[in-house]
């Protein structure tokens, strides 16, 4: 990613083993930051004049709104939906002929989308290490209602 002009600000990390990373992000000024091994972090702009306290400051913001979204990402993965319509009765498909010896039939299931099921048609897939068995999706009741428990190799 490169951004040229005015509008980049660079943080730049360098330790004594001479390995140097930038890593360029959009702001009004252009900025370096130096990092020395000894954690001494100090600011200058390329016109050689001191960062302004409100410059250190956008940095900051910048570097705890990333901090955050690392630490939020794993909880968003583990959210539920809860659905309060009873999931139908699966649909009985006719598998067509395997590809090949090493697949494995992948049951289809009813997906909820925009306020109603809609049929997910199963296929023949790779399984990803020798004697893997499909689980299959399946919605399980809970307190709130009706949970999706997705598919997974076994």
């Amino acid at each position: 990613m490169n951004f040229d002009g005015p509008t980049a600000i660079g943080l730049k990390l360098a330790s004594n083993c001479n390995a140097v990373t930038t890593v360029r992000f959009m702001h009004n000024q252009f900025l370096q930051k130096t990092f020395l091994f000894s954690w001494a972090p100090e600011w200058t702009r390329h016109s050689g004049d001191p960062a302004t306290l409100g410059d250190q400051i956008t940095v900051k913001k910048i570097a705890l709104a990333l901090l955050l979204a690392f630490t939020l990402f794993p909880a968003a993965t583990f959210a539920q939906i809860y659905i309060h319509v009873r999931p139908p009765a699966p649909v009985y498909e006719r598998r067509g002929p395997r590809p090949d010896s090493g697949y494995a039939w992948v049951a289809g299931y009813h997906r909820y989308d925009d306020g109603r099921y809609v049929w997910v048609p199963g296929h023949w897939d790779r399984p990803p290490r020798e004697h893997a068995v499909w689980v299959r999706h399946h919605y399980v009741h809970r307190h709130r209602g009706w949970v999706l428990v997705e598919g997974h190799w076994r």
